[in-house]
């Protein structure tokens, strides 16, 4: 027979076929035709798939750069309360202090007038 099989039975190209189309100039281009079909499909795949991973790669960047403006923002709110709460800590300390000179200026002359009223 011309043919061959697999171990598992499945007929390969006939064995006369194959040794007439390599030397066959017209069937020798059409082997490197289709060699080259399939290289340029195999390519072509694997151009699509990192196409495809460019892309996911490019959303997943821009997600992770609007992530961080919004981190940034929220770090910019957050420091101008914290300078506004200090200026509020440093005002409040200074009336407090006022309000403690006051308050000791108020029980002197309290004390001096009490005293006053004790010479009488």
């Amino acid at each position: 027979s011309d043919s061959e099989s697999e171990s598992d039975g499945t007929p390969t190209t006939p064995v006369k076929s194959q040794t007439a189309r390599a030397s066959d100039p017209a069937s020798q281009e059409d082997l490197v035709t289709e060699k080259l079909t399939r290289e340029k499909n195999t390519l072509s795949y694997q151009i699509a798939q990192l196409e495809q991973r460019l892309v996911q790669y490019t959303i997943k960047r821009n997600q992770q750069q609007e992530e961080h403006v919004k981190h940034a923002e929220k770090v910019k709110s957050l420091t101008a309360q914290l300078t506004r709460a200090q200026e509020i800590v440093r005002r409040s300390s200074q009336i407090m202090k006022s309000l403690d000179q006051r308050r000791s200026t108020c029980l002197n002359e309290l004390k001096v007038k009490s005293g006053d009223l004790q010479d009488l």
